[in-house]
């Protein structure tokens, strides 16, 4: 092979490798590739990039030797085939040949990614700051005088979809009867009058923007053309008032407990920012000799371990005589494919789908050992999906156009008559923030906090209130109040 082939060959490879990257990373974000790209990778879990990697290199090697042996099959046979005698003009036209590969590679990433539309966002401004956000620092509260526990467990890419379709899912099998339970016992708030979910705006779908919107009302959102924001920038959001300010101002003992490293995408400094919580993740786990020295699985440890810890930790709170606020994160349901832990049955053909089961399963166990403890009485339990699973590959049999929400149950809320709006409901992960304060029994006027809507009242939400399609449009948008006001919070 002459240098001038292996060029072009490099050349084809890295765009293939680039298109092939853009599918399997077909259910992120522009958006959120870009906040990425801003903040701390510190603890990801690398074998998702190896995947990634591995599928874009090997698909890349595999297309192209396909087509070199096509080629030469083709030249032995017929040598002045047609085909043939094209590619010898175009390898003339060298520059032109260039710019269509390039162009026909980035058309096919914009087909996955919609980096053309994110980038169209980013010359419109909305005014929804301006006009609809309820600043939560301006607005008083009357808490219960005996003040209510939290725990609030975010399910790693846990949704409705997983429930059989009698019951509103997508499967030809309920992956998740407990939780799926315990929704309908309990309260769900759901878009019809069955079981059902909320819906993830732009600034959401990923789990740190996912934990910032449930907790804040607000949306994650990062310039465009800003400068690497742990560089420059040392607070999360400093202009934003949240749930964790408000209970730290209330004297709870808050803490966050999750399986993975608490660095990554700035969720610890969130979380410590924002509230003061102790932050008990994988690192200080391995610190504080809960887990052998070296042990790392998945992102971290897994969810049972993760399970274990939170009643050790529950005990010790309520021990305290504090009021306590404990927020845990799951992540053995994380793309791709999950983690399989030894509680994981194998009655499912697809290893997401056994992982997704036995999520449903431990959170059911758990959610039964706190209601027999005597905290409980004076304890609102939350449940809720971060945010819709990014797994490329187990949601390609499911009809386009099936209505994907993301999961939540609210346990022994502090609410009169708790389950009388809670069907036919449109509305937005950003909405569980002051719902979290109402089914805690906290009171406060108008029901609306950032962008958030109590749900537990008969005002109507944003999504309501402009159509979910509007209010999706006007948070992909710009905003210099946005930045101004919370990223920098002047």
């Amino acid at each position: 092979m002459n240098r001038q082939k292996g060029k072009w060959l490099a050349f084809f490879f890295i765009l293939l490798a680039l298109v092939f990257s853009s599918i399997w990373l077909t259910d992120l974000t522009a958006e959120q590739l870009l906040f990425n790209l801003h903040v701390s990778m510190k603890g990801a879990n690398s074998s998702a990039v190896w995947r990634c990697l591995l599928f874009a290199c090997g698909s890349s090697t595999a297309v192209l030797l396909a087509v070199l042996y096509g080629l030469k099959r083709l030249r032995e046979k017929q040598p002045e085939h047609w085909l043939l005698r094209w590619l010898r003009k175009a390898a003339e036209r060298k520059r032109t040949v260039t710019a269509v590969s390039l162009i026909v590679c980035l058309l096919c990433m914009n087909c996955n990614l919609e980096f053309v539309q994110f980038l169209k966002n980013q010359t419109v401004v909305t005014t929804i700051y301006q006009n609809e956000y309820v600043a939560p620092e301006k607005v008083a509260y009357q808490f219960p005088e005996q003040k209510r526990n939290l725990i609030y467990i975010f399910l790693e890419s846990m949704e409705v979809t997983y429930t059989n379709g009698n019951e509103g899912g997508a499967r030809p099998t309920d992956l998740i009867p407990e939780l799926r339970g315990m929704a309908q016992n309990h309260v769900n708030f759901s878009p019809n009058s069955g079981f059902g979910g909320g819906y993830t705006l732009p600034g959401t779908t990923w789990t740190m923007a996912a934990m910032v919107g449930q907790t804040s009302g607000l949306p994650v959102k990062l310039p465009f053309d800003g400068e690497k924001y742990y560089s420059r920038y040392a607070e999360i959001l400093p202009g934003a008032w949240t749930l964790g300010d408000i209970l730290e101002k209330e004297g709870y003992n808050q803490v966050v407990l999750m399986g993975s490293d608490s660095s990554f995408a700035g969720r610890g400094d969130y979380f410590t920012q924002h509230g003061n919580y102790t932050i008990n993740d994988y690192t200080a786990a391995l610190r504080d000799g809960r887990l052998p020295e070296g042990y790392h699985e998945f992102w971290g440890y897994e969810d049972r371990k993760l399970f274990a810890y939170a009643r050790e930790e529950l005990l010790r709170l309520a021990e305290s005589g504090e009021p306590f606020n404990l927020t845990m994160l799951t992540v053995d349901t994380h793309f791709e494919n999950g983690y399989v832990c030894p509680l994981c049955t194998d009655e499912n053909l697809s290893q997401y789908a056994n992982v997704i089961r036995c999520s449903s399963r431990q959170t059911g166990e758990f959610v039964q050992w706190i209601q027999q403890q005597d905290f409980y009485e004076n304890t609102t339990i939350i449940i809720s999906g971060d945010h819709l699973s990014m797994d490329s590959t187990f949601f390609r049999l499911i009809d386009a156009d099936y209505d994907r929400q993301v999961y939540n149950c609210i346990i022994n809320p502090a609410v009169e008559n708790p389950k009388m709006f809670e069907k036919n409901r449109i509305f937005t992960t950003l909405d569980m923030f002051p719902t979290t304060l109402a089914a805690m029994g906290v009171t406060f006027e108008g029901e609306r906090l950032g962008l958030g809507t109590n749900l537990f009242s008969g005002v109507p939400t944003l999504a309501e209130e402009m159509g979910l399609e509007t209010l999706t449009e006007q948070v992909s948008r710009h905003s210099n109040y946005y930045n101004y006001h919370f990223l920098y919070g002047h």
